[in-house]
């Protein structure tokens, strides 16, 4: 059950930027990064874009010019397209949580979880709220009462199996699947292809009922592509427990996310006329395009999500117009909700100048952030190449210019994204000075780069 690793981590996109949080996991865990951790082809939209909202519609088009001026002798002009929603309201939901964890966790493993739990108590506001464990947890507290008759018996299947057989006939309900570390034959790690299958299966189960499943991991080495997966099925979400987890905002945006409509046959199409042309696309990689029209299609979208494309315009020399639309922007949806489509439409006006200095390149925010956002993962998969070509140092000269720009960057917009980016790369980098020739003859080394990676690539249906 293995395919493209793009593929398979492009789904990592509910809540949370996911490959920023793969390397911050793999780093807190004494790890290295491998390539294909952060091989993702829609790399741009694991990030919070600053799109405006829609005004009078569920999504709107928000698009940005890396100059809106050319000479006469015409250029090339970076263009980004957003499709933006409206942010849904959180609905009153009964909040369900199930902690799968060891009965006696790491004290950091233990304090995650107490975290997320104080967090969800905090969420819920008088909404009832269950916590159910597999087993008991030392030192964890746990004053709500049990969704289930009588506690689980240390099995994830058959834990998840007794709430899937729930009839849960009234109201919203809402189960937040809290998976710690394991070690042994009826615990995650121990669970085989077909077993982790079957989980899927019955967070599929769960959906069918009109109820959400979100994964919260708080255990060492998470298998990303199956907990996500988990959490896809049951139209939930998916988070790890890093560092830099803001819980608070972790359930809202969770809860934000289960309370959203769903917009269905999404459909942007960028035509180029009056002699531009499409000269590539930057992201999402490998969409397909042509010089005179690039479409992006989304199967769905859910409210409060954005996508963005980046593409960048060959603008041709001056004609008789001093003005041209050289972009036609198209965005087609329909609303379940509303039980309609919707259609909207606007253009890319391009003006020649004569003065240089009215048509200076780069000079956009909101492209140049998007610029070093790939950037930021170009370093990535760079710094893996490196690594096993053991030059550790001049992967460490990469993540510090990297880091130096995201950090430069992000004080001057007040960017949480950025910011947090710069952290991880400083930290992948004082990681890296520990190399030495001895490291470089062991194992673990090699497993990080290349060998464990079935947990970021493995694909389940």
């Amino acid at each position: 059950m293995k395919a493209n690793i793009g593929c398979a981590l492009a789904a990592l996109l509910v809540g949370c930027s996911a490959t920023p949080m793969i390397v911050e996991k793999n780093l807190e865990e004494g790890r290295l990064v491998p390539e294909e951790a952060v091989a993702t082809a829609d790399f741009l939209n694991e990030y919070h874009h600053p799109l405006s909202p829609p005004r009078r519609a569920p999504a709107g088009l928000d698009i940005a010019l890396e100059r809106k001026s050319v000479l006469a002798a015409g250029g090339k002009v970076l263009v980004q397209i957003g499709i933006t929603t409206a942010a849904p309201a959180i609905r009153p939901v009964s909040i369900h949580a199930l902690v799968f964890a060891p009965s006696r966790p790491a004290k950091g493993e233990l304090e995650q979880i107490g975290r997320a739990l104080g967090a969800i108590r905090g969420q819920a506001r008088g909404n009832p709220l269950t916590v159910d464990l597999v087993q008991p947890v030392e030192g964890l507290a746990v004053e709500e009462e049990r969704f289930l008759p009588k506690p689980g018996d240390n099995n994830l299947k058959t834990f998840l199996a007794s709430f899937a057989r729930q009839s849960f006939d009234e109201g919203e309900h809402h189960l937040i699947l809290i998976v710690g570390s394991y070690k042994g034959f009826t615990d995650l790690q121990g669970l085989n292809s077909r077993d982790r299958q079957d989980l899927v299966d019955l967070g599929r189960i769960i959906g069918a009922k009109s109820v959400t499943l979100s994964v919260l991991s708080v255990g060492d080495k998470p298998d990303f592509a199956f907990l996500q997966k988990l959490g896809e099925a049951g139209h939930g979400g998916f988070a790890v427990a890093t560092e830099s987890l803001d819980y608070d905002a972790w359930i809202r945006e969770d809860l934000r996310n289960r309370s959203a409509e769903t917009l269905t046959e999404i459909e942007l199409a960028a035509s180029a006329g009056n002699g531009a042309r499409i000269a590539r696309v930057l992201a999402p990689r490998r969409l397909a395009y042509a010089p005179g029209r690039t479409t992006y299609s989304l199967a769905a979208l859910k409210q409060g999500d954005q996508r963005v494309l980046l593409a960048e315009l060959e603008i041709s020399p001056r004609g008789q117009e001093p003005v041209i639309e050289a972009l036609t922007v198209e965005l087609k949806y329909f609303s379940p909700d509303a039980r309609r489509y919707y259609k909207t439409r606007e253009t890319v006006a391009i003006q020649y100048v004569d003065d240089a200095n009215l048509a200076l390149p780069r000079s956009n925010a909101t492209i140049e952030r998007s610029l070093l956002i790939l950037k930021t993962q170009a370093t990535l998969q760079s710094v893996a190449r490196e690594v096993r070509d053991r030059r550790n140092y001049q992967a460490i000269a990469l993540l510090t210019e990297q880091s130096r720009a995201l950090k430069r960057t992000g004080l001057g917009m007040k960017d949480t994204e950025l910011l947090r980016d710069a952290t991880i790369l400083t930290k992948y980098a004082d990681r890296l000075y520990d190399l030495d020739d001895e490291t470089f003859q062991t194992f673990k080394i090699w497993n990080d780069l290349s060998w464990d990676s079935g947990r970021f690539r493995n694909v389940y249906k």
